[in-house]
């Protein structure tokens, strides 16, 4: 009963640690500092005040002007978010905390697999010893098995795999 207590006491230790560290990051990320303006929004700052000093030379007033160059300012803003999106590849706070989709792999199969690639796809070393290979290669083909809803050209390209690696080290 005592270990039951102490365990739950653990666990509540642990998540409040966790959540602490997450609320700090998130915090962290939330007051950074805004990037410097570009040299696209200084233009745009500048047209935007020569035309609300040309409209307030007509006689409209100081509120075109500040109208002009909030809209301007917007306007600019909103191109550093593109960019920045653009730039991080789409990546959110959860995603740059969590791994995100940045993790996998982007591209098809080689035309002719290399020990590289099939380290890859069985996610071990090229240097594993040929229990890994072998656990390694179980682990996945049943998780792709073509008869539990797997593709069989990835079934095929994990046996290659297998075998590739442990060609030469029986």
């Amino acid at each position: 009963q005592d270990s039951a207590i102490v365990a739950a006491g653990l666990g509540l230790a642990a998540t409040a640690y966790g959540a602490q560290m997450f609320l700090k990051s998130y915090n962290e990320i939330k007051n950074a500092p805004p990037p410097e303006e570009t040299e696209e929004e200084n233009k745009a700052n500048t047209t935007a005040t020569d035309a609300g000093a040309g409209a307030t030379g007509a006689g409209a007033g100081k509120e075109a002007g500040a109208g002009a160059r909030a809209n301007a300012r917007a306007e600019a803003k909103e191109e550093r978010k593109k960019k920045k999106k653009k730039e991080e590849g789409g990546q959110n706070f959860f995603d740059a905390i969590f791994g995100g989709p940045k993790n996998f792999w982007e591209g098809g199969f080689e035309d002719k697999m290399t020990r590289r690639e099939a380290a890859q796809i069985l996610g071990i070393r090229e240097s594993a010893k040929v229990d890994n290979i072998k656990k390694a290669h179980r682990l996945i083909l049943m998780a792709n098995h073509p008869d539990k809803g797997g593709s069989p050209y990835v079934a095929t390209k994990i046996n290659e795999a297998k075998e590739l690696l442990l060609k030469g080290r029986k």
